[in-house]
C-alpha cells in the first residue's frame, strides 16, 4: 500500500483485502445476472413447450424453483410483454416474442407478406395476419390491395378479444373443442375459414382461416376484410389455401 505524503490518496495492492473483496462481489453479482438470465429464459422455453398455458405452480414445480423467485421473473418478463396471464392465472408466450424474431429469416411476419399480398390481390381486398396475445388477437401486419376501386384500411397493432372477429375465432379453431365455443368455431373446423359480420368493424364482413403450425408454438390466424358478402365461398377458400402456404413455410 503506497500513501502519499500529505495523505490525500490511496492506493491499494492487488494483495489488499479490500481489493479481494471487491473482485469477489463483482464476480458474485455477474454469476447472479447469468443466473437470473438463465432461469428466465428457462420459463420462457417451457411456456412455449405448452400454448394452453401454466400456472405460476406449475411452473415452479416443473422449473424446482421458488414460487418467489417464478413470481419475480414473470413480472419482468411480462413487463417486456414476453409472457401474459389470462383469466385463469395461466401464463402463456405474448407478442413481444414476435418483435424479437423479427431478425430471424423465417419468422412469421417475413413469410406471411408475400402471400398476403397475393392474398389482398386475388379478392381485392385488404388482408392481415393476427396472432393471439393472450385473451385478445392483435393485428400483426396489414396489406391493402394494388388494384381495387375501395379497400377497408386498418393498422397493423390494433387488437380485440379472441371471441369476437373472424381473426380471433379462427385462432381459436385450432385449438382443442370446448363446450362453450361459438358455432362458428366449430363449423370452422369443418369448413377450414371462419366468416362473420359487424364484430369488428362496422358495415364489413370478415373471414379467416388458422395457421396451423406443427408445433404449435405460434397461434395465429390470416383473413380479409369486406364490404360484401358476395362469392363467400370462393372467397373463404382463398383465405384457407393461403393460410395453408403460410402454415407449409414456416
Amino acid at each position: 500500500m503506497e500513501v502519499s505524503a500529505l495523505g490525500s490518496s490511496l492506493e491499494l495492492s492487488a494483495t489488499d483485502p479490500r481489493s479481494v473483496r471487491g473482485d469477489y462481489a463483482a464476480v458474485r453479482q455477474a454469476n447472479d445476472v447469468a443466473k437470473t438470465l438463465d432461469r428466465g429464459l428457462r420459463v420462457l422455453d417451457l411456456v412455449a413447450d405448452l400454448p394452453s398455458g401454466l400456472t405460476m405452480t406449475e411452473i415452479a414445480t416443473n422449473l424446482r424453483l421458488d414460487r418467489t423467485i417464478v413470481h419475480r421473473l414473470l413480472r419482468t418478463l411480462a413487463a417486456h410483454h414476453l409472457v401474459t396471464c389470462d383469466e385463469d392465472k395461466r401464463y402463456q408466450l405474448a407478442a413481444g416474442i414476435i418483435r424479437l424474431a423479427k431478425a430471424v429469416s423465417q419468422d412469421l411476419r417475413s413469410v406471411a407478406l408475400p402471400l398476403l399480398g397475393e392474398l389482398a390481390d386475388t379478392v381485392k381486398a385488404t388482408a392481415n395476419i393476427a396472432i393471439a396475445d393472450g385473451d385478445e388477437v392483435v393485428v400483426l401486419a396489414t396489406v391493402e390491395p394494388r388494384r381495387a376501386d375501395v379497400h377497408i384500411a386498418y393498422r397493423a397493432g390494433q387488437s380485440h378479444p379472441l371471441t369476437r372477429g373472424s381473426a380471433g375465432l379462427a385462432i381459436l379453431a385450432a385449438r382443442a373443442p370446448e363446450s362453450s365455443e361459438r358455432y362458428e368455431v366449430t363449423q370452422a373446423r369443418v369448413v377450414g375459414y371462419v366468416v362473420t359480420h359487424e364484430e369488428v368493424i362496422p358495415g364489413t364482413w370478415g373471414v379467416s382461416a388458422p395457421v396451423s403450425v406443427r408445433d404449435g408454438r405460434i397461434e395465429a390466424s390470416i383473413g380479409v376484410s369486406l364490404f360484401s358478402n358476395e362469392a363467400m365461398d370462393w372467397v373463404g377458400e382463398q383465405v384457407r389455401l393461403t393460410a395453408e402456404q403460410i402454415a407449409q413455410r414456416l
